[in-house]
């Protein structure tokens, strides 16, 4: 049962590209076509979420899974908590055929905006990512 992950801050073609949570299954099967990969990490909307994709290969289904784990000092889907996902995967079950083989658990954590906010103000940071963040 070998397993191929594959880590992209937006998607594996380009850094700047991104995956959004709302994109329909058609789309994310389209932007995985040339990758071999089980599973794809990403990053760059800040927005956590996991997204399965289902297509026949061969007369066979088989599933891909695209993880965003959110974002831990950046978030950007409506919530300032630090946001991070844990992976679980059944070693028992092959994760390109048994769409249960893996499940993703996401966590928000609270921290001391104010002190952060006060820490980039004190920075070089652009002050953008503190009034982004006084938004919540």
């Amino acid at each position: 049962n070998e397993r191929t992950l594959l880590f992209a801050h937006g998607t594996p073609k380009s850094n700047a590209e991104r995956i959004y949570r709302f994109y329909k299954q058609t789309e994310l099967s389209k932007m995985l076509d040339d990758e071999a990969a089980d599973v794809l990490f990403i990053g760059n909307t800040h927005a956590s979420f996991h997204k399965q994709t289902e297509r026949v290969i061969n007369g066979e289904k088989t599933y891909q899974h695209i993880i965003n784990p959110g974002s831990v000092g950046s978030p950007k889907d409506g919530s300032w908590h630090a946001c991070y996902a844990m992976i679980e995967i059944d070693t028992g079950k092959d994760i390109k055929y048994e769409p249960d083989a893996l499940q993703v658990y996401f966590y928000r954590l609270d921290y001391d905006i104010d002190t952060v906010i006060k820490g980039i103000k004190n920075s070089s940071l652009h002050i953008y990512y503190a009034v982004r963040l006084l938004k919540y």
